[in-house]
């Protein structure tokens, strides 16, 4: 078999490989396009989880608030105990807290 001829020979071989490639590939994206997705829809849930636990906080810390209040004037020699809030980040009560971890979708 001359040079040329088992040039072909392997040219022939090689071409159902380089198209099984093209099959591959295309299961990778439907297949990251399928991830993309279920990302997508779990941080919108997780987006609506998070303003709806912030607004129990708030409405908790409000009634514990107004109970104090409503004790604290019902009894007037009754002294107060301090109560100490927990250190909490900066954007905690912010529409962006969840958002806000450093990153963006633009630093990538």
């Amino acid at each position: 078999m001359t040079k040329e001829e088992q040039e072909k020979e392997l040219l022939k071989l090689g071409l159902p490989i380089v198209g099984g490639l093209s099959c591959e590939f295309s299961n990778v994206k439907k297949a990251a396009s399928v991830d993309h997705a279920t990302v997508d829809a779990t941080c919108s849930g997780l987006e609506v989880r998070a303003k709806d636990a912030r607004k129990l906080i708030a409405q908790y810390v409000m009634r514990s608030l107004q109970r104090r209040n409503i004790a604290s004037s019902a009894s007037p020699s009754r002294q107060r105990t301090g109560f100490k809030f927990p250190v909490l980040p900066p954007n905690f009560m912010s529409d962006r807290s969840w958002s806000d971890s450093g990153e963006s979708d633009s630093d990538m």
